[in-house]
């Protein structure tokens, strides 16, 4: 009789906050909002940081991190997205100073909340560099560099507190109606260093602003952002 190898999908569902973070954790209706992420058991909301109106956390730390917090008092994981540089990608310098920024905000959220709970949190590179109108022409060769560079940033202040656990680093959250966007996917998993990939993301821009998370045997997570 043959035997089932059929693994159960395990999926954790939460929310892509991006752009509404201020209301979320510091307006008027912050408590009844974060009591109804509570109440569907939202288990990680995305925060983006470099775009889209977010606090800058050199010079607006306090802001930056009263949104974080709010995410742990959800009881949810924060996955912090560095969406954008703001300068030509294939400049080496502009890129160096990103990741430079990015791995300074992981030391930090570190010294706020401590190793063993940064950890844990899901770390996301770039916001649909496939996408122009978003991120500007991008190749996918240019975003490697730069996950690169920002995963070996990141994993400078992490490594030493992970104990065994895989780096919660993941990207590019590629737009899915874009042409040739399954070769980004493929790229992404096949010419980056998976010991650098703790999970895969994509946008697929279906109706809601749901991230998901799920995992299949030996590949990285999916994250639906």
């Amino acid at each position: 009789m043959s035997q089932n190898h059929e693994i159960q999908m395990r999926m954790c569902y939460g929310v892509n906050q991006a752009d509404a973070c201020e209301a979320f954790a510091l307006g008027r209706s912050a408590g009844r909002i974060q009591q109804n992420l509570r109440e569907i058991d939202s288990r990680i909301i995305r925060q983006f940081l470099y775009d889209k109106g977010a606090p800058d956390p050199v010079t607006q730390w306090p802001i930056f991190a009263s949104y974080v917090q709010a995410v742990l008092n959800v009881g949810a994981k924060p996955m912090i997205t560095f969406a954008k540089m703001h300068k030509p990608v294939n400049d080496l310098g502009a890129v160096e100073e990103f990741a430079n920024r990015s791995g300074n905000v992981v030391r930090r959220c570190i010294e706020e909340w401590g190793g063993d709970v940064v950890r844990d949190w899901y770390w996301c590179v770039w916001n649909e560099p496939n996408n122009e109108w978003i991120s500007g022409p991008v190749t996918f060769a240019q975003y490697r560099y730069i996950y690169e560079q920002v995963a070996d940033h990141c994993m400078h202040w992490l490594k030493p507190r992970l104990q065994g656990r895989k780096l919660r680093l993941g990207g590019p959250a590629v737009e899915g109606f874009q042409p040739f966007w399954m070769d980004w996917v493929w790229r992404f998993l096949n010419e980056i260093d998976n010991e650098l990939i703790g999970f895969l993301g994509t946008s697929t821009e279906t109706g809601g602003s749901t991230a998901r998370i799920t995992r299949r045997p030996t590949a990285p997570p999916i994250a639906d952002c």
